[in-house]
């Protein structure tokens, strides 16, 4: 508990020391509001951020007092003939990325990675309920190479977060009303489409991919890739190849509109054996009026007998509601409180895991931000047991 508190104090000077700049470069993700670059020249950016969360967790999988930290140091810089690179570094401790064991979906992403030391092809890889040791980890966070065939089209390789792949910061399944847990929902219940690109982030981040986003119009984006396996197995097994189309053309006039349908082709097995199975997702988020908005997920793999290796999630269906106070954008407004219900079903088990979380964020100024944060569990893991949560993060730009 000490080195947890420790941890949580350790974060509070990112609070203190900021610059702001106009970015220019083109391959900074100025999408983030949270993140923005101090330009050592035209071409050259760097860029820090720092989230912690203080938290408490009640149920038969507790754990009491965990202070999940993660900073973020970055670089990106605009290279000749339409090269570009953008790398980033995270340093992660006092709490797990995963979050607390015994439950299929990961309840965050701010701790540390899981350990790559799993048994395959078993419970605990498809439960996420054991092997979860707690350890600091430092890892690439992102290493990317981009080549702009022309202004509309990025060919991009390397090791990438898929969610926030492209030149902006965005990525496939990616939300501007759910955002991220810098300053938006907190568990990957709603972060992510757990039937949707699970796989590969079951433990790992970020991982290798060869991907392209097209801009084929000012409101419509093709995105499509294809990963190059987990990062503790060989790299032609576990892959999935993927195509999803974004569009933010407006359904109610003068309104924000984020629609996605995104197809993937899933390897899902460990071994030369492969296991093929499709899988998809559909999104929308949607201003309904001024700063008040609704949005609704749903992801599946097609296969359920694949989907115990896949996620372990067979389908997964989500929505909420967000509302912004003192602004419109959810990543820039004063205030943005968010309610959420989400549901995963697994092959293995009966029960759907049913999370609901609760937040409100708080942005004291352009540089930092506190969130606090309810959620609750029922069903962890398929069973009977029940989780609540309790807590408030605090993000920091540098």
């Amino acid at each position: 508990m000490k080195q947890s508190i420790l941890s949580f104090l350790l974060m509070l000077p990112v609070a203190i020391f900021s610059q702001e700049s106009k970015n220019s470069v083109s391959v900074y993700p100025s999408h983030n509001a949270q993140v923005d670059p101090v330009l050592l020249n035209n071409n050259v950016a760097l860029y820090a951020q720092g989230v912690t969360s203080l938290q408490m967790n009640s149920g038969s999988a507790s754990t009491l007092g965990t202070v999940p930290s993660r900073v973020r140091l970055g670089l990106a810089i605009d290279g000749p003939h339409s090269l570009s690179m953008r790398i980033r570094m995270a340093a992660a401790s006092g709490g797990h990325q995963l979050g607390t064991n015994g439950q299929m979906v990961p309840i965050n992403e701010i701790g540390v990675d899981r350990s790559i030391n799993d048994t395959v092809n078993t419970t605990s890889d498809k439960t996420l309920s054991t092997n979860n040791n707690l350890r600091d980890a430092a890892m690439i966070d992102e290493a990317l190479l981009f080549y702009g065939i022309n202004k509309d089209l990025d060919l991009i390789i390397g090791v990438a977060d898929l969610r926030t792949f492209d030149r902006t910061g965005r990525g496939f399944t990616d939300n501007p009303v759910v955002l991220d847990e810098t300053g938006g929902f907190f568990s990957t219940h709603f972060l992510r489409q757990n039937a949707f690109l699970s796989l590969e982030q079951q433990h790992f981040r970020s991982i290798g991919a060869l991907l392209v986003s097209y801009d084929i119009t000012k409101w419509l984006n093709l995105r499509a890739g294809l990963t190059a396996g987990k990062a503790s197995f060989h790299v032609t097994i576990r892959n999935t190849g993927i195509l999803e189309l974004t569009s933010t053309q407006s359904i109610i006039p003068g309104k924000l509109t984020h629609l996605q349908v995104g197809v993937g082709a899933v390897d899902a097995d460990e071994s030369t054996v492969h296991r093929l199975a499709a899988n998809g997702h559909a999104s929308l988020s949607q201003e309904v009026f001024d700063s008040f908005y609704v949005f609704a997920g749903y992801s599946i793999v097609g296969d359920p007998v694949v989907a115990q290796f896949f996620g372990p999630a067979h389908y997964h269906y989500k929505g909420g509601l967000a509302m912004a106070f003192n602004g419109r954008d959810p990543a820039k407004a004063k205030y943005f409180a968010g309610i959420g219900f989400s549901q995963v079903k697994a092959y293995a088990f009966a029960e759907k895991e049913t999370y609901s979380e609760l937040f409100f964020r708080i942005n004291l100024n352009e540089n930092v931000n506190i969130t606090p944060q309810f959620g609750y569990m029922l069903n962890a893991n398929g069973s009977s047991d029940t989780i609540m949560l309790l807590g408030i993060r605090m993000n920091a730009r540098i």
